[in-house]
């Protein structure tokens, strides 16, 4: 900071001082606390370092943790550490154990081990909310059996997070060992929410042991209103996690969240106490049955009673229909967030011959909260209504997150001469006449009526479907554009198994550049995914887009043109240079030359943190790459897998690794190629959080609940 610049600054009372350092982020105020004494003072203070967020900050050393952390002891309430793997499990132990009056500690997938977490929470008796990651939950119990400080500290936690990170052997000689018995909830007497996340890759590799937890003091249970898995394959995980929910459900609870993807309802409802604790909707706000194959209406889950309903998940479902978006429409008046992923029967009532989109129609008119959906997957062509998607989408002003498949831009002539466009109104009485459907601004389920254009009428007046949407939702800041057939090679169904890819583009509709180009107009765009596009051929789209979603910070690029070359990559490096405030970049795309040309266009994004570059017979330029991790000081995850040898990629990821293990230590490198047998084993060490967030590739849009923590 210059000189005259502190000056000027000096001149400022502490209050108003406070009050500007009160917007900047924890790591921030560890940097300006080194301007100089008043600055060191001021940035240590009680009520901004009240609530200390070093979430994924990767800026964050050893050194600068300890000065923070020694001198604000007694004023630190809640401390995130989530996702800092690099820090020394011994700093974090003697740093953290001083800060008595913790209440809220997240270390999800740090060095922490079973012995240190015990230690913590005997110091920490004030804790109410614990995120940890455990290699050996095993462990974790019989630790806290000879620990009875932690015991007690463990009575007052009311918020869990437990990730688990099982050490795999990958010996074909390996035996599967269950076990059964007593966990930390003995423990737990005042537990009110329980989250499992388990590994997001699927390996070859096999667990120590699967536990399933017995649950022998069941009232410590009775105030749990929580409980969620993460969307992972990983058995462990899972058999915890539904070993305890059907101890749960033998509790009269009333639950306010259910997350439980990929779970088989078909074999739980026939255990009576689940069904009668899952009946228990009144209260619920959150549900996820991604997987779950669920129909609806369904005697298991009255959504009927489900009126505070705010997020629903049920993609990959092929047993919802058009009338089940019907009974949705109106039994969830509150929904904010809906996940319709690959649930591709909901167009049809069971005759694949019929196109029957009323039940959307009338979900889209009725949920006057809606700001969320995923359509990703699902096939649009013949609309009975005529029109395309984007025009039924575009009667909602207050879209943020928007996911569908290409051919959703698909305009259709409608079979009717005279369209005789609905009001506003809740369309009880009206359901069964599809045609009815007309653009309009949505006011509320209450609005008796409002100006409504016919159906076609934009279209017909030169507005394409994506020309319609885009102005009529200026707020969206998470957009993908997925082929309905589009399967990356690293996907949340396999995990890390490339030879699991799967593209057919749907041939219905071919989208060009020229029909994206407008998506430069959405200025608030934070995310956006477009995979498996086949009539995106030069890519001058790209260039657009890069000149007008200014704000753009994860941008996923997977299958673009035809698959046997990659014809896109010009425009691709004229366009990454104006991405200035991107963090995350994912290509994947079969014979991709990633030369020095690349790499130095990617090397304009200064602020890029995170690489992922999946390419089947790719290559890439040795020196291109050192060159760019040198310049680009913020990158933390390099992930190349192309068609290169094992020999040479092994050997530029050991001399990235040696040459910034000091400098740089949260930087995480994997370079290895794509379809090499030793996959499922490297794919282990790689930190979860970037496997998860950039590494496996999938819908993102209404995964989770807004605003969701874990």
């Amino acid at each position: 900071m210059a000189a005259s610049t502190v000056n000027n600054f000096c001149l400022l009372s502490d209050d108003v001082l406070l009050k500007i350092l009160g917007y900047l982020p924890t790591i921030d105020l560890c940097k300006c606390s080194n301007v100089n004494k008043r600055f060191f003072q001021l940035c240590h203070d009680r009520s901004l370092v009240k609530h200390s967020d070093f979430n994924s900050c990767y800026d964050l050393t050893d050194n600068i943790l300890q000065t923070f952390l020694s001198s604000t002891t007694i004023h630190i309430e809640s401390l995130n550490l989530n996702y800092s793997y690099w820090i020394s499990g011994s700093l974090l132990e003697s740093a953290i154990s001083r800060c008595t009056n913790i209440t809220n500690l997240q270390l999800l997938q740090c060095k922490v081990s079973v012995k240190r977490l015990c230690r913590l929470m005997s110091c920490l008796v004030k804790l109410e909310t614990f995120a940890f990651s455990t290699e050996d939950i095993q462990e974790f119990h019989t630790e806290l059996t000879q620990n009875s400080v932690a015991q007690k500290t463990l009575a007052n936690i009311k918020k869990i997070c437990v990730h688990f990170k099982h050490q795999l052997e990958f010996s074909k000689s390996i035996s599967m060992h269950f076990l059964s018995q007593p966990s930390f909830f003995e423990y737990c007497e005042h537990i009110e929410e329980l989250h499992i996340l388990g590994h997001p890759s699927c390996t070859k590799g096999m667990p120590k042991y699967f536990l399933q937890p017995q649950i022998n003091k069941k009232e410590n249970l009775q105030h749990l209103k929580v409980l969620s898995i993460n969307d992972a394959i990983d058995p462990v995980a899972r058999m915890f996690f539904f070993g305890t929910l059907l101890e749960v459900c033998k509790l009269p609870l009333r639950f306010k969240t259910i997350l439980q993807p990929v779970s088989n309802l078909e074999k739980l409802q026939h255990k009576l106490h689940f069904v009668k604790c899952v009946q228990q909707v009144d209260d619920l706000e959150n549900l996820d049955l991604s997987r779950a194959s669920v129909e609806v209406p369904n005697p298991l889950f009255r959504l009927e009673r489900a009126t505070q309903l705010r997020f629903l998940s049920l993609s990959d479902n092929n047993k919802l229909f058009s009338d089940s978006l019907r009974v949705i429409a109106e039994c969830c008046p509150n929904m904010i967030s809906i996940n319709l992923n690959n649930c591709h029967n909901i167009t049809t009532n069971g005759d694949e011959s019929a196109v029957d989109v009323s039940g959307l129609q009338i979900m889209l008119l009725n949920l006057s909260k809606l700001q969320h959906i995923n359509l990703a997957g699902i096939h649009f062509h013949e609309l009975n209504s005529g029109g395309s998607l984007c025009e039924m989408l575009s009667i909602n002003s207050a879209w943020k997150s928007v996911a569908f498949s290409p051919c959703c831009l698909k305009y259709n002539k409608s079979n009717t001469d005279n369209e005789t466009p609905i009001s506003g109104k809740r369309l009880s009485s009206q359901c069964d006449n599809a045609n009815n459907f007309g653009k309009k601004r949505r006011i509320g389920i209450e609005t008796q009526s409002v100006e409504v254009i016919p159906l076609n009428e934009a279209t017909e007046n030169g507005k394409s479907p994506p020309k319609l949407l885009i102005p009529s939702c200026p707020d969206v800041e998470s957009f993908e554009l997925i082929g309905a057939d589009f399967r990356s090679g690293f996907n949340k169904y396999f995990g890390m198994h490339p030879k699991t890819f799967h593209y057919q583009a749907c041939s219905s509709y071919r989208v060009r550049d020229e029909d994206i180009l407008c998506i430069g107009q959405w200025k608030n765009l934070k995310y956006l995914q477009l995979s498996g596009l086949h009539g995106i051929l030069k890519g001058h789209c790209l260039i657009n887009i890069a000149k007008g979603c200014v704000n753009l910070k994860k941008l996923y690029i997977a299958y673009l043109g035809l698959s046997g070359h990659c014809s896109y990559m010009s425009s691709l490096c004229a366009a990454l240079p104006h991405f200035q405030k991107l963090l995350d970049f994912r290509l994947e795309q079969p014979h991709v030359k990633l030369d020095q040309t690349f790499f130095r266009a990617l090397g304009s994004c200064q602020n890029l943190e995170r690489l992922c570059i999946l390419s089947k017979n790719g290559s890439f330029d040795t020196e291109g790459v050192t060159v760019f991790i040198e310049n680009v000081k913020s990158l933390i995850v390099l992930q190349l897998f192309t068609g290169s040898t094992l020999n040479s990629s092994r050997a530029l990821q050991k001399a990235l690794s040696i040459k910034y293990k000091t400098s740089r230590p949260a930087l995480f490198v994997t370079i290895h190629p794509l379809f090499h047998n030793e996959m499922p084993q490297m794919s282990s060490n790689i930190p979860a959080k970037h496997l998860d967030d950039i590494t496996i590739l999938g819908s993102e849009v209404c995964r989770k609940p807004p605003g969701w923590q874990w």
